[in-house]
């Protein structure tokens, strides 16, 4: 089955946002700067992500099979090739584990222009992005 209703339409309605934010920063006169470009690099990535049918697909199966969560978890690379899916080069890991039995999270981190960045997707609570604070 695919997603919920309300994880998707919540997906989509960031996604949007995303898409603004991208425009306006490439507009921008000092989009060259490394804190700009990391902004870039980052909605790109989630938009790409977000976008992409076989994860949106695999979220669904994971959603109606939470069971699967520990093939995800023990094998990322091997689960994820069984469906045809490939990360964007700038992914460092896939997370993926149970917060309780009935709910579980998947998960990508990456790091692009210098900052690590999450997309997150859980069973409950549908989907979020976060850029990691860099270090002093």
């Amino acid at each position: 089955m695919p997603l919920p209703p309300e994880h998707v339409n919540y997906l989509e309605s960031n996604l949007h946002q995303h898409q603004q934010e991208l425009q306006d920063l490439e507009g921008r006169p000092d989009k060259d700067k490394p804190a700009i470009r990391a902004r870039i690099a980052f909605h790109k990535i989630t938009l790409s992500i977000g976008r992409d049918s076989k994860i949106r697909s695999l979220l669904g199966e994971l959603y109606d099979n939470p069971q699967l969560i520990d093939q995800l978890a023990n094998n990322p690379e091997e689960f994820l090739k069984a469906r045809a899916i490939k990360l964007p080069p700038d992914a460092t890991n896939v997370v993926a584990g149970k917060r309780a039995p009935d709910s579980v999270m998947a998960g990508i981190n990456f790091q692009a222009s210098g900052q690590d960045f999450s997309l997150l997707w859980d069973r409950k609570g549908g989907f979020g992005a976060r850029m990691v604070a860099t270090k002093a």
